[in-house]
């Protein structure tokens, strides 16, 4: 059995009971495709100056994606930003599932629309994070994101709920911010960490770039998985040798 993450095997354990089968875990690997359009084209075509701060989020409209939490997040954001000062912009992409209308309209009710953009489904996911500045991901329930994986290898600091799969794909470095899942004070706190912080946001990022070169690469999970299956094809044949010595 291969899992893509170590918190997946505890759960199967906890739920299914001990297996005397053996079971590895093999990290998803990120080969980003090259960019299709710029940064600056990114920026140009949705109206947003180089010098603004770009936060993004990419996660389907679904409720456990929870966009509530990050709507009401970035309101306190915009609405603690001195005034004269640059306002930051959000983009969200994602397919317009099961709670998209609700987002749509909450944005709207609480004044937001002119900070953010609803782009649907991106195919260009390489050149819209090069456009970006802050990956955020505020999911509730989440596996291994690939999403938190695409940001971490496009060199992006992240902002994530503290969620098992996230700090897995991230890591536990003292400086990377977590926040509580479904709590937009923990949120804003931590966004607004990485907004005022250039070097933090530069630092963080050129770390996440490395960590996924060195544990999420398709290079790495190719030779893992060839490695399992080599192991596994040694322990069958050493066991049919066995058999046969025993049977002359």
């Amino acid at each position: 059995m291969i899992c893509n993450a170590e918190h997946q095997v505890d759960y199967l354990r906890r739920t299914l009971g001990e297996t005397p089968a053996p079971v590895s875990v093999v990290h998803n690997g990120i080969d980003l495709a090259p960019c299709r359009k710029t940064r600056a084209a990114w920026r140009a075509e949705l109206g947003i100056s180089e010098s603004t701060i770009v936060v993004t989020m990419v996660a389907n409209f679904r409720p456990e994606k929870d966009h509530s939490t990050l709507l009401y997040a970035w309101r306190k954001v915009l609405a603690a930003i001195p005034h004269g000062q640059a306002r930051p912009h959000l983009l969200l992409a994602g397919a317009h599932m099961q709670s998209y209308n609700a987002a749509r309209d909450l944005a709207g009710n609480l004044g937001l629309l002119d900070s953010i953009s609803f782009l649907g489904q991106v195919q260009d996911i390489s050149g819209l994070l090069a456009a970006s500045d802050i990956g955020v991901l505020t999911s509730t329930h989440e596996g291994l994101s690939n999403a938190i994986l695409e940001y971490m290898a496009s060199g992006l600091p992240v902002v994530a709920t503290d969620l098992p799969g996230n700090r897995e794909a991230l890591g536990d470095a003292p400086q990377q911010p977590f926040c509580k899942p479904g709590d937009s004070d923990s949120l804003t706190t931590q966004l607004q960490i990485l907004l005022y912080d250039p070097d933090l946001r530069q630092a963080l990022g050129a770390r996440n770039r490395q960590r996924a070169s060195a544990e999420f690469s398709i290079d790495s999970m190719c030779k893992k998985t060839v490695a399992i299956i080599g192991d596994l094809l040694d322990t069958v044949s050493a066991s049919a040798c066995k058999h046969q010595r025993a049977l002359l």
